[in-house]
């Protein structure tokens, strides 16, 4: 995978297909929502990687469990909430997971309206706007998606 992983990403200038993208998600409560509504529905991302930056004390994001329930993922796991900048969380795209024959799985995530309080990770909030990074990893439009 290495090799194959190098030569479909590493490539000339103008030749990229990647993305970086800044996304802000106004606050909770100048938005009309209902309970079902969510401020990014559940998705994978279909590139190979991506990277993604998130100020600390931002509440919202959740990943998709094996059992089909959802877990928060706080910006800053234990051990890391002292550090001086949150980590950068590594999200497995649809695209690598084809790859790798289902060995690396995508990773299903979306962006949740608070419920209340308790699904909320100690020390976050979602009632400010939330701002991130992503960094979408795609490989060039010539690569051959083969397992």
């Amino acid at each position: 995978v290495g090799q194959v992983f190098s030569s479909a990403h590493f490539t000339s200038p103008g030749n990229e297909d990647s993305v970086l993208r800044f996304l802000r998600y106004p606050p909770p409560d100048t938005i009309s929502h209902s309970a079902g509504d969510f401020r990014a529905g559940a998705h994978s991302d279909y590139g190979s990687i991506t990277l993604l930056f998130r100020l600390k004390g931002q509440a919202g994001l959740e990943m998709l469990k094996p059992d089909n329930t959802w877990a928060p993922l706080p910006v800053c796991p234990a051990g890391t909430e002292n550090d001086p900048s949150p980590p950068i969380l590594v999200n497995i795209g649809d695209l690598l997971s084809y790859w790798t024959n289902g060995l690396l799985r995508s990773t299903v995530h979306r962006v949740a309206f608070p419920a209340d309080a308790s699904s909320v990770v100690e020390g976050e909030s979602s009632s400010e706007p939330r701002y991130s990074i992503a960094y979408f990893c795609h490989p060039v439009g010539s690569t051959r998606l083969e397992p």
